[in-house]
């Protein structure tokens, strides 16, 4: 009789439990697809959908106050607020396009948005991986006093070892050397012998979103830090979509990645700072940048020139679907031509409608995806939006070697956007991530001519062909988009 009035509360518990998360998603949640798969998972697997969730969403765990992120943020808020003041008398745009992307990241506030201008001589884009590791060890072996890094993933071999030598040899010559390594890219790395080696040398290597039993109750688990930046001095700063990844030293296709990275001299560097102490202080506690380096941060932004640079950085506490906005904006506002470049495509109704929008009504749209893609789940889903952008008239091209891991979108040949953000929910909405907008002729043409590069390489995606492929095809496609929310 006991087991049978137990065995019914856990029933009625696990019912009402259901119910509650039920009316949570439907209040939550305006995509369809999303509110159905996750209904579905609950009737089939009841008891470990609601765990997961719970987990993955904190529904009955509030989020922690950080004061002293809230403390970074409001200090972070007074610079950029007076770097503002000074950058309405100057700021000068050339481009109609980017009126409306610009005007939205004026109005936000925050580290999340931060204008500034450069010269031409101060940056040099890399789409040469080879390239890339030689100078960066070039900038290592001279740095004078400080090197910091973020990395998704950082696995050792080929060029990766000599850039660890140049970092333990950089702080055995009494340099301050910083990195952060995401939990879960890092996962291989972190647990092999090659940090304990560096630790040894004095290099500081700190796991962000580490992943721990307790921690699913602090944050959500499938957060990640997902940027790759170096800075070097505060006067040299690497951005971009490569990882610490050598792909000379592997074999396999989908494991040697196409990237850009973006090296910048001077101010900007100074700016990029700021990010990199934000990251360290949310995962240490400690600060790492003074008051007088954001008092040299202000007094060396203040420059009257035409371009327009703005770095956003996003995280989970300061600013949710930002770069979203941005992303859907840039679409609309292009005139003339949109081209895309990105290794994995999964987006939001939103934007795969302003997508379809800008092309009806006359901007040649063109998507350059990967042939080879490391997750199947996306390469499978990602076909399913074909359909609808090929009727739309949008261009699909699909690289035809390795796998291009570039992330980057270019309006009218005058606007470019890169960095580390996908076509995806995760980069959107979830992960640590950071892109650039820059409104410059010389650095639009540069972006151009590497797109042009990669579309050469590319196999085009013929829509009649594409319509009569196979109803198996169709059914995989479906099936893997079914779970987009989660990709």
């Amino acid at each position: 009789m006991f087991k049978f009035f137990f065995l019914n509360l856990i029933i009625i518990f696990l019912f009402l439990i259901t119910l509650i998360l039920i009316e949570y998603i439907l209040l939550k949640y305006n995509s369809k697809t999303y509110i159905i798969i996750i209904l579905f998972l609950i009737y089939i697997f009841p008891i470990l959908v609601i765990f997961v969730y719970i987990f993955l969403t904190k529904l009955f765990f509030k989020k922690l106050k950080n004061k002293k992120i809230k403390i970074l943020k409001s200090l972070i808020n007074n610079i950029i607020n007076e770097i503002k003041k000074k950058q309405k008398k100057s700021y000068n745009q050339k481009y109609t396009v980017a009126i409306p992307l610009f005007n939205l990241l004026i109005k936000k506030n925050g580290i999340n948005e931060i204008n500034i201008f450069f010269k031409k001589k101060e940056f040099k884009v890399f789409s040469n991986t080879k390239k890339i590791f030689k100078k960066i060890i070039y900038d290592i072996k001279y740095a004078k006093y400080k090197i910091e890094m973020i990395f998704y993933i950082w696995k050792q071999g080929g060029m990766v070892d000599k850039v660890m030598k140049a970092l333990i040899n950089a702080s055995k010559r009494g340099l301050c050397c910083r990195i952060i390594l995401d939990s879960i890219g890092c996962f291989s790395f972190l647990y092999s012998k090659y940090p304990k080696i560096m630790r040894k040398a004095g290099i500081e290597i700190v796991e962000a979103f580490k992943i721990n039993v307790f921690g699913v109750f602090l944050r959500r688990i499938d957060i990640r830090q997902h940027k790759k930046l170096i800075l070097i001095d505060n006067n040299i700063s690497y951005i971009g979509s490569m990882n610490m990844i050598d792909n000379n030293y592997y074999k396999n296709k989908i494991n040697k990645f196409i990237d850009i990275m973006i090296r910048f001299e001077g101010k900007i560097s100074n700016i990029m700072s700021i990010v990199y102490g934000f990251d360290w202080e949310m995962e240490t506690g400690k600060r790492i940048i003074s008051k007088k380096q954001y008092k040299n941060i202000k007094e060396s932004l203040y420059h009257k020139k035409n371009q327009n640079f703005h770095i956003i950085s996003s995280e989970l506490i300061i600013s949710k679907k930002l770069i979203h906005d941005v992303f859907l904006t840039a679409i609309y506002s292009a005139k003339k031509k949109l081209v895309i470049t990105t290794p994995y495509f999964v987006p939001t109704n939103n934007l795969i409608k302003a997508i379809c929008d800008v092309s009806l009504k006359g901007v040649e749209v063109i998507i350059v995806l990967s042939k080879y893609n490391d997750s199947l789940m996306v390469l499978w889903a990602s076909k399913y939006f074909y359909n609808n952008l090929l009727k739309s008239g949008v261009k699909i091209y699909e690289f035809k070697k390795f796998l291009l891991h570039t992330k980057s979108l270019l309006i009218d040949d005058k606007v470019s956007i890169l960095g580390t953000v996908n076509f995806d929910i995760r980069s959107f909405c979830l992960n640590s991530e950071i892109i650039l907008v820059i409104e410059d002729n010389n650095f639009s043409s540069i972006i151009s001519q590497i797109q042009k590069k990669y579309i050469k390489k590319s196999k085009f995606v013929n829509f009649i062909k594409w319509k009569n492929r196979s109803f198996l095809c169709m059914v995989i496609e479906y099936f893997f988009f079914l779970f987009n929310p989660i990709l």
